[in-house]
C-alpha cells in the first residue's frame, strides 16, 4: 500500500507483511509479488531481458506498479529491477540513472504528483558475468529494454486511459530543452482532449 497521504501506515502491518513475504520467498513467486504491489493498476506489469555478451549471458528482470499520479518523475510509481550479473554499486547506480531519465522519468498520465515514488536496481552476481567498463553498454541496454516496456505499460494502464501517445522532440540543442517541450505537450489538457476525441 502507498497509503493515504498524511495518514501513518501501521508499522505492525508492515513488519507482519515483511515476515510473510520472507517466508514465501522463492524463484516462482515473482508474479505473486507483482500482484501484491498493485493498487489501482488494471493489470500486472513485469518484463525480462536476456543479455548476451562476450563474457557470458546475464538477465535483467523487473516489475512495477503505477497507473496514475505519475508526474513529475514517477510519483506513485514503484519499480524493482533485478540483474544476475556482478556489478559494482556505483556502476549500477550510473546505469539506473541513465535509463530512468529516458523511461520512468519521461512518462506522464494525469499530470498529478504524489509523495511516494521509487525505483530500485539490484544485482545478485548469480550469472558470474562481471560487468566492467567494456560490458557497461550491455548492462545499460538490458536495463533500458526492461524499463521501457514497464514505463509504457504504466501509461497504457493509466486510470481511465484510452490512448497511448509518444511525443518526440527533434532538433533541440540540449536534452533538457527537448524534455521540457515534450512534457509541455504531453501534459496539455488541450492536446489530451484533441487526442481523446481523435481530432
Amino acid at each position: 500500500s502507498t497509503g493515504v497521504i498524511g495518514v501513518d501506515l501501521s508499522l505492525q502491518k508492515v513488519q507482519d507483511g515483511v515476515a510473510r513475504a520472507l517466508a514465501a520467498l522463492s524463484r516462482e513467486e515473482h508474479h505473486n509479488a507483482e500482484l501484491a504491489i498493485m493498487t489501482t493498476d488494471p493489470f500486472p506489469k513485469e518484463a525480462a531481458d536476456k543479455v548476451e555478451t562476450s563474457a557470458g549471458t546475464f538477465h535483467v528482470g523487473g516489475m512495477t506498479k503505477g497507473s496514475g499520479m505519475i508526474e513529475p518523475l514517477m510519483a506513485t510509481m514503484l519499480g524493482f529491477l533485478t540483474c544476475d550479473a556482478q556489478v559494482e554499486p556505483e556502476m549500477l547506480r550510473k546505469a539506473l540513472a541513465a535509463v530512468t531519465r529516458d523511461t520512468f522519468n519521461a512518462i506522464t498520465v494525469d499530470g498529478e504528483c504524489s509523495t511516494n515514488d521509487t525505483v530500485f536496481a539490484m544485482a545478485s552476481g548469480a550469472s558470474e558475468v562481471v560487468i566492467d567498463e567494456s560490458l557497461y553498454p550491455a548492462l545499460e541496454a538490458g536495463l533500458r529494454a526492461v524499463s521501457e516496456k514497464l514505463a509504457i505499460d504504466i501509461v497504457r494502464g493509466g486510470e481511465g486511459a484510452t490512448k497511448l501517445v509518444a511525443v518526440r522532440a527533434l532538433g533541440a540543442k540540449e536534452w533538457a530543452h527537448a524534455e521540457r517541450a515534450a512534457r509541455t505537450i504531453a501534459n496539455s489538457l488541450l492536446v489530451k482532449t484533441a487526442v481523446h476525441g481523435g481530432d
